[in-house]
């Protein structure tokens, strides 16, 4: 079995096309919608953190891995699935490190995003 050294981008547009049938307006359109989301998302987060509302960062959590794995932005959902089966009560330092890797992989995919809509334009 061959491994590829070349890295996979941060959206699986084959995926995302199963659900748009590969319209780049659509898929334009979803992938913004999902960098709004994601962001309003994910500058809660650290205050679910803060306060120790475990129910409000699961559902943050949860949300961002549900969203992420609709469009095939599938090492975001990764992280974001760890982050949903942590307790962030018990392992602060661990969600503290789940955010930061979020984060970065939401500017990954913000940035992809963008790239991609001003090429389908």
């Amino acid at each position: 079995m061959a491994i590829s050294l070349i890295p996979q981008p941060p959206v699986d547009l084959q995926h995302l096309a199963r659900y748009t049938g590969g319209d780049p307006v659509l898929d334009s359109e979803i992938l913004r919608l999902f960098v709004k989301q994601s962001a309003e998302l994910m500058a809660e987060l650290p205050a679910a953190l803060a306060t120790g509302d475990r129910e409000r960062w699961h559902h943050i959590a949860h949300s961002l891995k549900g969203a992420a794995r609709g469009i095939g932005a599938f090492e975001f959902a990764d992280i974001a699935a760890e982050a949903d089966a942590l307790n962030p009560v018990g392992a602060p330092g661990i969600a503290s490190e789940l955010i930061s890797k979020l984060q970065m992989r939401m500017a990954a995919v913000h940035d992809f995003v963008q790239d991609f809509a001003v090429a389908a334009t």
